[in-house]
């Protein structure tokens, strides 16, 4: 597994699959790179497959994918006002509450939902600028994956 690792890494890069994530990235558990590093495997066990290699046109080139996490920076103000909101004694439903139906909420506001644009923005130009200092002859195609309001937000 390792030698394929390898070989894979010594292909050029020919595709770029940005992988933006939806609500919940606040939860404890909720990680995009994990989940993107999940996607990576299972599209890496896929290129294996001979009638995959055939579809693409045997080329050797492999497709990299990278997590884009635009919430993790983004400071809304009313972060501490919603915790605020929920009862002291429903602190588990508070958490689950704050990190998936507030950002949906926050994103419906005019303020916000700029906030949260320009955050993705950020975040998907910085993923894409640190992938080209990596790879600066790369002239393959680019698309992004998202899922549930990072859908919305791309």
């Amino acid at each position: 597994a390792e030698e394929a690792d390898d070989a894979a890494a010594a292909a050029p890069v020919d595709r770029l699959l940005l992988v933006v994530h939806g609500i919940g990235q606040k939860l404890s558990g909720a990680s995009i790179v994990d989940d993107a590093a999940s996607l990576r495997a299972l599209v890496r066990s896929a290129a294996s497959d001979p009638e995959f290699h055939a579809m693409s046109g045997g080329s050797g080139a492999r497709i990299e994918l990278l997590p884009v996490q635009w919430r993790k920076g983004l400071n809304l103000g009313v972060d501490k006002l919603a915790e605020r909101l929920m009862p002291a004694n429903l602190e588990a439903l508070r958490g689950i509450f704050h990190a998936t139906a507030v950002e949906v909420l926050l994103y419906l506001t005019p303020l916000h939902c700029q906030d949260m644009l320009d955050s993705v923005v950020v975040s998907l130009n910085g993923t894409y600028a640190k992938f080209i200092a990596r790879n600066p002859g790369f002239q393959g195609t680019i698309s992004i994956v998202a899922h549930s309001l990072g859908s919305v937000l791309t």
